[in-house]
């Protein structure tokens, strides 16, 4: 049986592929709102957030989270040599989250003229969103595939299909502004990269479970998954619920606020303060995608005394690659701003470092979600996402009237700082624990 150590190899292998394949794509990701930013202007780059927050809210609303449900159930299928089992599993979800993300463009367009009305105010609303929905739509199933690619670890492959991607959409971006399309062609663009990379991705699947003695997923029965329908309902619907306040509510409701109670400019400068969570992202997101099959594999073998290891091991090579690019950001956010978006958008500096400091506090609490996932504690994850989020929306609608912007950033520290309190007690119990897995 694999031992610990050959989880933790396979971990930093992984994860060093889709950090080099994410380094790649960063250097495309970095032009991308720049360009947007540098074209568009204050106004018409806040109005370009907006729709993007009202459709992602939407969209993680009823959000599933199939790719999670992917990885837990696929993976365990595949850890417990039940092949039988794995392809009814993949087309399970790929219905599944088909079926939602055509509910989900239903209401993004059932109720775009109510979302203008408190939001948005621009008369092509409705077309922005219709553009943009169907980007959404095939990207969720995209990430659906990324998932059956993580779980038979070919992060290598990964690695090259997002950078490809990555390129392909930012060129796409850049050609439709020089073209003089503005916000209209930007999301042709990422409607277009989606449907290029959604068949790039099934023809990447079918080629992996043939090579690994699959038929083709489309072929698979789903009447008999071998696991209780209540107990996929209960990891998906919780897995919806935290994964839309964790991800979709903390991006989108701070957006939503400051363009319900201040100006489009506000949140054009708000969203150019992010700019430091979009490089977190691309710095976490490889150990995090990586770690989860790994805590998945380890419950299934019974190695106990991994996950203490591995969330260890994680958070320190995380950080130190980490923490100086967020000082960086911090110390010279003014020039930085003034260097890649103009002097227009140099107000957000204040912004920008409060961001820079919530976001480097969840460099220690990365790790969470995957182990409660793996653990399966689903009602201690609702509660403390629940907790705080809640302290997170309290926290906006105080200092966003009087503050704007800076408001919204000062309001990210809430619940980073709860989050961090949080994960300090979670770490503590599995590096203690030890009565066996359940």
């Amino acid at each position: 049986m694999p031992t610990s150590g050959d989880l933790t190899k396979n971990l930093l292998k992984n994860a060093s592929w889709l950090f080099s394949g994410t380094m790649a794509a960063s250097l495309f990701a970095l032009a991308e709102p720049v360009l947007i930013a540098r074209f568009l202007g204050v106004e018409q780059f806040g109005l370009f957030a907006l729709i993007i927050a009202y459709v992602g809210m939407v969209n993680g609303l009823i959000d599933l989270k199939s790719p999670e449900a992917v990885i837990r159930y696929v993976g365990q299928c595949r850890e417990l040599g039940e092949k039988d089992r794995i392809l009814s599993f993949i087309k399970f979800f790929y219905l599944l989250d088909f079926i939602v993300g055509v509910a989900a463009l239903g209401i993004c367009l059932l109720l775009a003229g109510v979302a203008n009305e408190l939001f948005i105010h621009s008369e092509n609303a409705f077309r922005f969103i219709l553009i943009y929905s169907l980007s959404v739509l095939v990207s969720s199933l995209n990430k659906n595939s990324e998932a059956i690619l993580r779980v038979f670890d070919k992060f290598k492959t990964i690695a090259f299909i997002r950078t490809s991607r990555t390129g392909i959409r930012v060129a796409l971006v850049a050609g439709s502004l020089f073209a003089g399309f503005g916000i209209e062609g930007i999301f042709v663009s990422y409607t277009v990269a989606a449907f290029v990379f959604f068949s790039i991705l099934q023809i990447t699947v079918f080629r992996i479970l043939r090579k690994s003695g699959f038929k083709r997923w489309t072929t698979a029965k789903t009447g008999d998954l071998g696991v209780g329908a209540k107990e996929i309902r209960s990891f998906v619907f919780t897995s919806t619920f935290t994964g839309f306040l964790n991800n979709t509510f903390n991006r989108q409701v701070p957006v939503l606020i400051l363009g319900h109670f201040t100006s489009k400019e506000a949140v054009g400068l708000y969203k150019v303060a992010t700019m430091f969570s979009g490089v977190r992202a691309k710095l976490r997101e490889p150990m995090q995608e990586t770690v989860y099959p790994v805590f998945v594999a380890a419950r299934s073998r019974g190695l106990q005394e991994t996950f203490g290891e591995i969330v260890s091991y994680s958070t320190k090579n995380l950080l130190k690659v980490f923490l100086p690019i967020g000082l960086i950001f911090f110390l010279f956010a003014n020039k930085i701003i003034v260097i890649f978006f103009g002097s227009e958008y140099e107000p957000a500096t204040l912004a920008m470092q409060l961001i820079v400091i919530s976001e480097i506090l969840s460099g220690f609490y990365f790790w969470i979600d995957s182990v409660e996932l793996a653990l399966n504690r689903l009602k201690q994850r609702v509660i403390r996402v629940a907790v705080s989020s809640t302290a997170y929306l309290t926290a906006l609608f105080m200092l966003v009237q009087p503050y704007s912007y800076n408001g919204a950033a000062a309001s990210s520290l809430v619940p980073s700082t709860l989050m961090l309190v949080f994960s300090l007690l979670m770490f503590n119990e599995i590096r203690n624990k030890t009565k066996p897995l359940e």
